[in-house]
């Protein structure tokens, strides 16, 4: 018997809520339980996507400093 994986269990339900929507009923009294989660989950990916633009501009900065302040390895670099 194979181990239990979330990562499998995550895939048969989004393949089913996928392709079996239709066929599936509402849980009751989770529709505000649920809304608070969809309301956390924006928060959080909105969260790290601001994260993420703040470090990759910068990881622009840095590199754009370090090409000023080292001309030569940039000349060496691209010969």
């Amino acid at each position: 018997m194979g181990a239990r994986s979330d990562l499998g269990d995550a895939h048969v339900l989004a393949d089913m809520v996928r392709t079996d929507a239709h066929q599936l009923r509402l849980a009751a009294g989770d529709r505000d339980l649920a809304e608070a989660i969809k309301v956390m989950t924006r928060a959080h990916r909105r969260n790290r996507d601001e994260k993420a633009a703040t470090i990759q501009a910068a990881l622009h900065q840095l590199a754009n400093r370090n090409r000023l302040n080292h001309p030569v390895q940039q000349q060496q670099a691209a010969a």
